[in-house]
């Protein structure tokens, strides 16, 4: 009797926690077109809703093509399987990025919730002032900014914190934000940074905070979106060209 001894070549066994060789790539899945489908709602910097959305372009960055909203706010654009950039811009609003939007095609798509477009805020400030003082029995700063007149509606404004002089609302130069009210027809507005808070964005005791205040819609969530590159968030309901700034060495 004669015994057939098979050889199998390049058949070796992984060593004990070592990964086989990746299996081939599968074939992308169809591209499909179809529809997207969205509403805008637009605020005067008060964050009253406005009457009528129309007029906002809705574009795709890389593509060309422009699209704008109803009286009602809706839009739509047609488009094939991918994820894209959307950008919504409006003569007198602060514009908005959705930076990665899956379109998955073969139909309608809607986009959940309302897209949202505000008017910067328009005031000024004058100064913004930093003083310790005491929060629930713990130390805590205060902040208080005067802007440069009065308003018969109540305001907002935004600071933003870090430990570096340089802050500003550009998203890589700040560690924290805080909302500061303005009352109505008061001529200042004032806001704590409790020690909890400084500590949870890494200001600590002994540390110089410093602090660059500016003024911003009352619907401070709408015209902002999450800037990738950095994991902060873009504003582009403020008042650039009017800031004040302030710092102390947190309790």
């Amino acid at each position: 009797m004669s015994i057939a001894v098979i050889a199998i070549a390049g058949c070796k066994k992984p060593k004990d926690g070592a990964t086989g060789p990746a299996g081939a790539t599968g074939p992308n899945g169809p591209s499909l077109s179809g529809t997207l489908e969205g509403y805008v709602d637009l605020f005067d910097q008060y964050g009253s809703l406005m009457s009528n959305a129309s007029g906002v372009y809705i574009t795709i960055a890389g593509k060309t093509g422009t699209d704008s909203t109803s009286a009602g706010g809706m839009f739509t654009k047609s488009l094939s399987t991918g994820t894209y950039e959307l950008d919504l811009a409006k003569t007198g609003y602060g514009s908005l990025k959705v930076p990665s939007l899956n379109f998955v095609g073969g139909g309608t798509q809607y986009i959940a919730g309302h897209l949202q477009l505000t008017q910067p805020a328009s005031f000024s400030l004058s100064t913004a002032t930093s003083a310790t003082v005491t929060v629930g029995g713990a130390s805590a700063v205060s902040v208080t900014v005067t802007p440069s007149s009065t308003d018969t509606k109540a305001r907002k404004v935004i600071c933003f914190l870090s430990t570096s002089s340089s802050v500003s609302y550009a998203p890589s130069s700040y560690v924290g934000t805080v909302l500061i009210n303005i009352p109505a027809n008061a001529t200042t507005g004032s806001g704590n940074i409790t020690t909890a808070v400084a500590n949870s964005i890494g200001i600590t005791t002994g540390t110089t905070m410093y602090v660059a205040a500016y003024p911003i819609s009352v619907s401070n969530g709408a015209s902002t979106y999450g800037d990738i590159a950095t994991g902060k968030t873009v504003y582009n309901n403020i008042n650039p060209l009017s800031s004040a700034t302030t710092n102390i060495v947190f309790p």
